[in-house]
């Protein structure tokens, strides 16, 4: 038996070390909850999580997702299968099917925050449907007219008052961008501004991410061609597996600066900058003020040459 203090409605995740670290993952409540496994002499066969309604409600909502989540796998599945043959035919109506389900998906989201208001899963799903809605101002709405304050209050809850209410206030420009500090590849801490008098190209990449690795060859000339005058690169990496991170760097020679907590867009600096998409990249001024903000390498590199070729003062 053990006991949480003070314990929050969040997702948890338990690991048990005998079993190669088996992962228990369940949304606390504020109530008792029970853990029961079957277990055998080599692994665990079933868990149990009882006692928290805010994990049966997560539960029963997600069965009632499973014909549309099975309805976009089977037309991913297929899509990619017929695009080896080129039918493009099949292919457009393959699409349109994934449009329905997904379409279908993001209803029953929006639908469940408007009559759960005070249940993880409600916040949980605005995180969600912020990678696939362009309507920032209708997450905005529901955030603030549905959700419970006490929802609001929990660390997710928090975390999108950031992104949808205050982050345009935090990160925008000639403004000093916020301190975060991360682990270089030595897992020594490295602190953004440490970095200080010199401008600086903050680059949100992973090694999963195929437009992020198309970019290097031109951030790689911008690099060499600015780095004597005082131009850093930091790549902060929205990796979960430091070995794929390290070798992607080895991979395509990416010789500057590169830090990442291993924790996917959960990371710190992640949510500062709203890094949901990638590539995602910024320009620091000496002071520390931002220039560019989620910009494309030609607008960085224009911007650095009326600065430091043309002499012009920061």
């Amino acid at each position: 038996m053990f006991k949480i203090k003070q314990p929050i409605v969040d997702a948890y995740t338990i690991y048990i070390p005998d079993m190669d670290n088996k992962a228990i993952k369940f949304i606390m409540d504020t109530t008792n909850i029970f853990i029961e496994a079957a277990v055998d002499s080599f692994n665990i066969k079933k868990i149990a999580v009882t006692g928290s309604r805010q994990e049966t409600i997560n539960e029963n909502f997600y069965k009632l997702c499973t014909p549309n989540g099975l309805g976009i796998n089977r037309a991913s599945e297929n899509i990619q299968e017929l695009k080896k043959n080129n039918d493009t035919v099949l292919i457009a109506k393959f699409k349109d099917s994934l449009t329905y389900f997904n379409n279908r998906l993001k209803e029953m989201y929006w639908d469940f925050i408007e009559k759960n208001a005070d249940t993880y899963t409600a916040v949980k799903h605005i995180k969600i449907l912020q990678y696939t809605s362009l309507d920032t101002a209708k997450l905005q709405f529901y955030y603030q007219n549905y959700l419970s304050d006490y929802i609001k209050n929990t660390p997710l809850g928090r975390e999108f008052n950031y992104k949808l209410l205050q982050y345009k206030d935090v990160i925008a420009q000639n403004i000093s961008i916020p301190e975060f500090s991360l682990p270089d590849t030595a897992m020594k801490q490295v602190n953004v501004y440490d970095f200080n008098g010199k401008y600086v190209i903050l680059d949100f990449w992973a090694s999963w991410c195929g437009p992020c690795i198309e970019e290097f060859p031109e951030l790689q000339r911008i690099y060499k061609k600015y780095k004597s005058m005082g131009v850093e690169v930091i790549g902060v990496s929205l990796d979960t597996d430091k070995q794929k991170w390290i070798k992607a760097i080895n991979k395509y020679n990416l010789n500057w600066v590169h830090l990442s907590d291993l924790r996917g867009n959960e990371s710190v600096p992640a949510t500062l900058f709203y890094a949901i998409s990638i590539p995602r990249k910024f320009l620091v001024g000496p002071d520390m003020k931002l220039i560019v903000n989620n910009g494309s390498l030609e607008q960085i590199e224009e911007v650095l040459s009326q600065k430091l070729l043309n002499n012009k003062q920061p």
